[in-house]
């Protein structure tokens, strides 16, 4: 059982991997660009907001 146990926090943790790194795409993306960091860190601010504000429309959990 706990080889099963450890397995699934596993999955359970790298699940939520892409959710947790997606603001960061922007700031890795946009670093070359003439903005730089300011840009990517701009983009990524107003995809948390976006995120934020269209919470309540996706439901519980």
């Amino acid at each position: 059982m706990r080889r099963e146990l450890l397995l699934w926090g596993v999955v359970a943790l790298a699940s939520k991997a892409p959710v947790a790194l997606a603001p960061l795409a922007p700031v890795f993306l946009s670093r070359q660009s003439a903005g730089g960091y300011s840009l990517g860190a701009t983009l990524a601010s107003t995809y948390v907001v976006g995120k934020w504000w269209a919470r309540p429309c996706s439901g519980p959990g």
